[in-house]
C-alpha cells in the first residue's frame, strides 16, 4: 500500500486567511506528468500529487472537510486501479469534487463508463495542451463554485422551510392552547354567571322585599318584628358576601401561584384560633367541635393566612354538612416528616361516583348542607389550591351515608 505524508498534506492545505485557494489533487503514475502539470497549475492553485489511485484514495479520505477538495485530475492508465475505478470509489466519499480524466486512448467505451459511473466533468486526451488544460481547470472550478452555491442555497432553503414549519407548528400549538383556554374560560364564565344568577337572586330579592316592607309599613310593625326583619336581611347579605368572597379568593389564589413564602409556624396554635372563630357557628347548630391526638409542638412550614383559610374552610364545611346535635372530630397526628389533621364529620358523606369531582371548581354534589347553608362549589377547590401552593397535600375519604373525613398533611419543620 502506498504511504503519504499527512503532515505534508496539512501544510500544503494551509493558506493565507481571507484568500481562497483551490485544492487540486493530481493522480498519475508517471512522475514527469506529475511534475509538469504541478508546475503549470501550481502558480494559481494548491496542487497535491499522488502516484497511484490507492494513495490518492487515502489522501481524499484524510480531508477533514471533503468540500476542501475542489478538483481531481487523474490519469486513466495506472497500475492496480484505473482512473475510472478510482473515480467510482471517490464518488461516494467526495460527491461534489469535480473530476477530470486524462487518457492517451480514445476508447469510447472507457469514456462512456467514466462519464456515467465515475461522473467525470470532462476527459482530456494526451498529450495535454497547456492552454486547454488551464481553461478546462478554470471552467471546472467555476462549475464547482456554482454547484457549491446551489447546495448552500438548497440547504438554506431547507433550513428556512424547517424553521418555518417549526414556527408554524409552534404557533398552531399555541393557537390551539389559546382556543382551549378560551373555551375553558368561557365555560367558567357561563358557570359563574349561572351560579351568580341563581345564588344572588334569592338573597337580593329577600333583602329588597323586606326593606320595601319596612319602608312602607314601618308604623305598623313592633320593634321585635323590625329586629327580626333586620336579622333576616343580615343573613341574606351574609350569603351574598360569602359568595363574593369565594369568587375573589379564587381570583387571588390563581393569580399568586408560586408567590407564597413559607416559614416555620405552630400548626396547633393556628388550629385553636380557627376553632375559636367557628365555635359560635357550631354551637348555633348544636354541633360539638372536638380535638384529639397530638398536642405537643406542631411546627410546620407554611403561610399563616393560608393555613387559617384552609382549616376554616375544612372545619366550617364539616359543620355545614353535619346534622344538628352531632359532632365534628379533629384528629391531629404526626410522622417523622409530616403533621396531619383529619376533619371527620357525621354528615351524609360523598357518593363514590362524585369523589373525582370533589375538589373541582364550581362542583355541586348531591349532598346538601343540613341547615340550608349556601354553597358556591368553590370551597374545596380553594382548599386544594392553597394546600398545593404550600407543598401540603389534601384528600378525602368517605363511607357514603356515614360521613366524610378530610385530611390535610403539612411538612414538619425540624425542631
Amino acid at each position: 500500500m502506498s504511504v503519504f505524508n499527512k503532515e505534508k498534506l496539512k501544510n500544503k492545505l494551509a493558506e493565507p486567511r481571507g484568500i481562497k485557494k483551490y485544492n487540486i489533487l493530481l493522480v498519475d503514475d508517471e512522475r514527469a506528468n506529475l511534475t509538469s502539470i504541478s508546475r503549470l497549475l501550481g502558480t494559481q492553485y494548491n496542487v497535491l500529487t499522488a502516484k497511484d489511485g490507492q494513495e490518492a484514495l487515502e489522501m481524499v479520505a484524510d480531508f477533514k472537510n471533503k468540500e476542501d477538495l475542489h478538483l481531481i485530475i487523474s490519469d486513466q492508465r495506472m497500475p492496480n486501479l484505473t482512473g475510472v475505478d478510482f473515480f467510482k470509489r471517490v464518488q461516494p466519499i467526495a460527491p461534489d469534487t469535480i473530476r477530470i480524466l486524462l487518457t492517451g486512448f480514445s476508447d469510447i467505451e472507457t469514456i462512456v463508463e467514466a462519464t456515467n459511473e465515475g461522473r467525470i466533468y470532462k476527459y482530456m486526451t494526451k498529450p495535454i495542451e497547456t492552454n486547454d488544460l488551464r481553461v478546462t481547470v478554470q471552467r471546472a472550478l467555476e462549475a464547482y463554485d456554482l454547484t457549491s452555491r446551489n447546495h448552500n442555497l438548497i440547504e438554506e432553503l431547507r433550513l428556512l422551510n424547517a424553521n418555518l414549519e417549526e414556527k408554524v407548528e409552534e404557533r398552531t400549538e399555541a393557537l390551539e392552547k389559546s382556543n382551549r383556554d378560551l373555551k375553558e374560560l368561557n365555560r367558567e364564565k357561563n358557570e359563574f354567571l349561572g351560579i351568580a344568577s341563581h345564588d344572588l337572586r334569592s338573597p337580593v330579592s329577600s333583602i329588597q322585599g323586606m326593606a320595601d316592607l319596612i319602608l312602607k309599613e314601618y308604623a305598623d310593625f313592633t320593634r321585635d318584628e323590625i329586629l327580626q326583619f333586620m336579622g333576616q336581611i343580615k343573613d341574606s347579605s351574609g350569603r351574598i358576601l360569602r359568595l363574593i368572597t369565594d369568587f375573589m379568593d379564587v381570583s387571588v389564589i390563581e393569580s399568586r401561584q408560586g408567590d407564597i413564602k413559607l416559614k416555620p409556624l405552630d400548626l396547633g396554635r393556628a388550629l385553636e384560633e380557627v376553632l375559636g372563630d367557628l365555635k359560635i357557628n357550631a354551637e348555633t347548630k348544636g354541633i360539638e367541635l372536638k380535638r384529639t391526638g397530638e398536642t405537643k409542638s406542631l411546627r410546620v412550614l407554611g403561610d399563616r393566612d393560608s393555613i387559617h383559610q384552609v382549616l376554616d374552610n375544612l372545619i366550617s364545611n364539616a359543620v355545614k354538612y353535619t346534622p344538628p346535635n352531632k359532632k365534628v372530630l379533629l384528629i391531629v397526628s404526626r410522622s417523622d416528616t409530616h403533621f396531619q389533621i383529619q376533619v371527620k364529620d357525621e354528615g351524609p358523606g360523598i357518593r363514590p361516583d362524585e369523589m373525582d369531582r370533589l375538589f373541582g371548581k364550581f362542583s355541586r354534589l348531591s349532598s346538601k348542607p343540613t341547615a340550608g347553608e349556601p354553597s358556591t362549589g368553590l370551597g374545596l377547590y380553594i382548599v386544594k389550591k392553597i394546600a398545593e401552593s404550600m407543598g401540603a397535600r389534601v384528600w378525602c375519604e368517605s363511607d357514603y351515608g356515614r360521613g366524610a373525613s378530610f385530611f390535610i398533611e403539612f411538612k414538619a419543620h425540624p425542631e
